[in-house]
């Protein structure tokens, strides 16, 4: 038998605005976390060579940039990506990227992928799969903290990127990631970037069992360089970037990954 799982790539967060101090600046949204699929399969009907396409994860927005969206992950018969050949893939939509701050609105969170279809290959086996999960809200341009991924593992084994601060006087933090419940396998929950500029926290990358977050949102500054958003753990979106004379970079979404068990 054949156990083969595929995640797609993360989305990159999007960038702070970058305005005059005083002056109304969103938070960049924070990106998506990729799709899931996975096949067991009888291995006799498995040739002996396979050809895998991991999805990379999206880079973060420059200031004022969107990010960017991440990409699909796939288990092929042959080098093309035609139909044909298929045997699995995150295949029905990708992590979008989060969109930029600007001086009148935060950048909204990148959309969620929805769940991989079934290829025709995939009739050899038993397949399921799960939707990816939307990036968070950057915060507002009047001033706001940037908008948290909460319950994170509630649903599947990814999640999204928070968002990243607004600001216009006053400094405020970049969204955190909170975990579902208090695991005692786990590290704690991210914090965000700290108001003033901080930077906000890569995704927590588990192996053991398989469990990834996004990045953390980047703090606003007033009248300084603002936090970038924090890198996304595999397969999970950056979170955005913070606002201020110099927005902050949204993170980098988390490469996909493929995995092929046999026995």
């Amino acid at each position: 038998m054949c156990m083969m799982f595929v995640l797609a790539g993360g989305a990159g967060g999007g960038g702070g605005t970058t305005r005059a101090a005083g002056n109304a600046g969103g938070g960049g949204g924070g990106g998506a976390g990729g799709a899931v699929a996975r096949l067991l399969i009888p291995a006799y009907f498995v040739p002996d060579e396979l050809f895998i396409q991991v999805g990379l994860g999206g880079p973060g927005g420059a200031a004022g940039g969107n990010g960017t969206n991440g990409g699909d992950t796939v288990i092929s018969l042959g080098r093309s990506n035609a139909s044909p050949n298929v045997i699995i893939a995150t295949n029905s939509g990708i992590a979008g990227g989060g969109g930029a701050g600007n001086v009148g609105a935060a950048g909204g969170g990148g959309s969620a992928p929805s769940a991989p279809s079934a290829t025709a290959r995939a009739s050899w086996g038993i397949q399921a799969s799960n939707a990816g999960l939307a990036g968070a809200n950057g915060g507002a341009h009047t001033g706001a903290n940037g908008a948290a991924i909460s319950t994170v593992w509630n649903a599947t084994l990814i999640s999204g990127g928070s968002g990243g601060a607004g600001c216009t006087t006053t400094d405020f933090a970049g969204g955190a990631v909170t975990l579902q419940g208090t695991p005692e396998f786990a590290a704690v929950s991210l914090t965000g970037g700290l108001a003033d500029g901080g930077n906000g926290s890569g995704g927590i990358q588990l192996w053991q069992p398989l469990l990834m977050t996004g990045g953390s949102g980047g703090g606003s500054n007033n009248d300084g360089t603002a936090g970038a958003g924090g890198k996304g753990g595999i397969g999970c979106g950056g979170g955005g970037g913070g606002a201020g004379t110099t927005g902050g970079r949204g993170g980098d979404g988390g490469n996909g990954m493929a995995l092929i068990i046999s026995w």
